[in-house]
């Protein structure tokens, strides 16, 4: 179908540059680039919607990276306090576990917030 759209606007153009347009083809050319019209609006709500979609998605994701950021940030205040550490030890501590156990990082620090216990007894 492309090719064939091209080459009616190439017809229509050159023809209208010559002079030369004939009554029989008009209506033909026309009804490609009719169907050639329709299909880029097609495209163009395809990716409308696309990108929508896309920008729906990102929020959803930034919504859930703060809301994770909380959790594990209270995780590591628990084991600052419990084992008197610097906050990238305490995140070391957490990353190493959730590793071992094959946990996600966010669960194993919702984990150490509901139950208090410590993330290398997990």
């Amino acid at each position: 179908m492309g090719a064939g759209i091209a080459a009616a606007i190439a017809f229509v153009l050159a023809s209208v540059a010559c002079g030369t347009v004939r009554g029989g083809h008009v209506p033909v050319v026309m009804a490609e680039l009719r169907d050639f019209r329709d299909s880029v609006a097609n495209l163009a709500g395809f990716r409308i919607t696309s990108i929508a979609l896309a920008g729906r998605h990102l929020e959803v994701d930034l919504r859930s990276a703060v809301d994770t950021r909380g959790t594990i940030g209270q995780a590591i205040g628990i084991l600052i306090e419990r084992h008197k550490i610097l906050p990238q030890q305490a995140f070391q501590l957490l990353v190493k576990a959730s590793q071992r156990r094959h946990m996600k990082l966010r669960d194993l620090a919702l984990y150490v917030i509901e139950t208090g216990i410590d993330p290398s007894a997990v």
